[in-house]
């Protein structure tokens, strides 16, 4: 079963506007800090602070590594799980300087080559404007250190992600509240846009950022969007 990402929604925190969090199988998302350290996340908390009173807007960010399996097949589980933190730190760095308002962002790594960054008080154009950013910027070579000993690198070549953003208003995630009247299928609803999206650009040849578009009423690929 597919890992479950979500903003955790009850009724307190629609009204009071006070946490968001990820819901997913053990053993739950992981944090990556600026420094390389992975933090388990505790019952689910993405966020202690999470959407703050006056927040309108909560927007993901979903990046996924292009060509996994070739890659894993080529390189194997060892290089792979060196790529993977390797790659969580270069997009982390990305978000500082590529983002402005960074402290209003939190990546998450989720599993695979897959991460989320969530966003808040970022409207649906912002997020994109910083996906295709991201996306921009990853495309290229990443270095791995082998031995500290011998100072061996390895480069991998041509690296990229496909990516998918999405995005709720305050409102948004009262209605869905509403309406499916469980947190469970809420978070559900969340994690399946997430994982479509995600399909999508894979689908699409990957290195590509597909995007909710409000008047299709559906996601489609970025520059189609501003075309």
């Amino acid at each position: 079963m597919l890992p479950l990402f979500c903003a955790r929604l009850n009724r307190r925190t629609i009204v009071h506007n006070n946490h968001v969090i990820v819901c997913r199988s053990q053993p739950g998302p992981v944090l990556l800090d600026e420094k390389g350290n992975w933090t388990r996340v505790q019952g689910g908390m993405m966020n202690s602070e999470g959407l703050a009173d006056g927040d309108e807007v909560l927007s993901f960010i979903a990046l996924d590594l292009d060509d996994q399996q070739h890659l894993a097949s080529k390189y194997g589980d060892q290089i792979m799980r060196q790529l993977i933190k390797a790659l969580g730190l270069h997009i982390q760095k990305l978000i500082l300087s590529l983002i402005t308002l960074s402290a209003n962002c939190q990546l998450y790594y989720m599993h695979g080559g897959r991460f989320y960054l969530v966003l808040r008080e970022f409207s649906l154009e912002k997020a994109r404007e910083k996906a295709e950013s991201l996306r921009r910027n990853i495309d290229g070579n990443i270095s791995l250190e082998l031995s500290e000993r011998s100072n061996s690198l390895l480069i991998v070549p041509d690296i990229t992600m496909h990516l998918g953003v999405t995005s709720y208003k305050h409102a948004k995630l009262k209605e869905l509240l509403q309406r499916y009247g469980s947190v469970i299928d809420v978070c559900a609803k969340i994690n399946q846009e997430l994982d479509m999206v995600l399909k999508m650009g894979m689908d699409a040849g990957g290195n590509k950022v597909m995007s909710w578009d409000p008047k299709m009423k559906g996601f489609i690929r970025l520059d189609s969007i501003e075309q």
